[in-house]
């Protein structure tokens, strides 16, 4: 397509456009004009419909008119006018008019299915818009909800650590509380043992000897009660 051609498919547009618009009165003299510019160019009656084609889908598209039907049959009677003068430039003139009819309902069909097309590809986008903001929010919200999981897992940890090192310590203070308890205690009998040894000695033989004894047990059981002591508080601090 060369440049004077791309210069009449503009005008083309544009009178088109300004006729649906209700701008031209007459679209006799306008329709005339650019058919015998048309003829002119050598352009043909199936050239013409490519750019009447081009035209109604870039309006549809740009919505920048309501294409109806009422705007499909305007924009059929300035095609039809417009290539008036090239099917008179045919030799089978006579036959031109079923040909006429022919195209212009081809034109119409296929306005209406590229309408119903753009319609389509409209209600397409809407939705895929529509599934990326629910898409977008949702994820969105899927990431709030990994970090208030995230949150609440250090919680937890820290929480169970916190125990832990309380349980610890609870269980050494308490073996070394007894380890001091039991260890006063055995002392004391001991000691208490040692007095009654000492006063036994004006006593019977056998009043020493069992003295002697239990002296030995609690210091065995003393030793006893250390070693387990000491063993817990080594398993409790690993």
């Amino acid at each position: 397509m060369n440049d004077t051609t791309v210069r009449w498919t503009v005008r083309y547009g544009a009178a088109l456009r300004k006729h649906l618009k209700g701008g031209i009165k007459s679209i006799l003299p306008v329709v005339e004009k650019l058919g015998v510019q048309a003829v002119a160019l050598k352009l043909e009656t199936l050239d013409v419909a490519r750019i009447h084609e081009k035209a109604m889908l870039t309006m549809a598209a740009n919505r920048r008119l309501p294409i109806n039907q009422r705007a499909i049959t305007q924009a059929n009677r300035f095609f039809t006018g417009t290539i008036v003068p090239i099917e008179h430039t045919h030799l089978a003139a006579v036959s031109n008019d079923a040909c006429v009819k022919r195209l212009t309902g081809t034109v119409h069909r296929r306005t209406q299915e590229a309408i119903i097309a753009a319609r389509n590809l409209k209600h397409g986008i809407d939705k895929r818009l529509a599934a990326e903001k629910v898409l977008k929010t949702s994820g969105r919200h899927h990431q709030k909800l990994l970090r208030q999981s995230d949150k609440l897992q250090q919680h937890v940890r820290l929480l169970t650590r916190n125990i832990i090192s309380m349980q610890e310590d609870q269980r050494f203070n308490t073996s070394h509380r007894l380890h001091n308890e039991i260890a006063q205690i055995l002392a004391a009998v001991n000691l208490r043992l040692g007095i009654l040894k000492n006063k036994a000695r004006t006593n019977t033989e056998g009043l020493h000897k069992e003295i002697a004894d239990t002296q030995r047990l609690v210091v065995k059981s003393t030793n006893e009660v250390v070693h387990f002591v000491n063993e817990n508080a080594k398993q409790n601090t690993r």
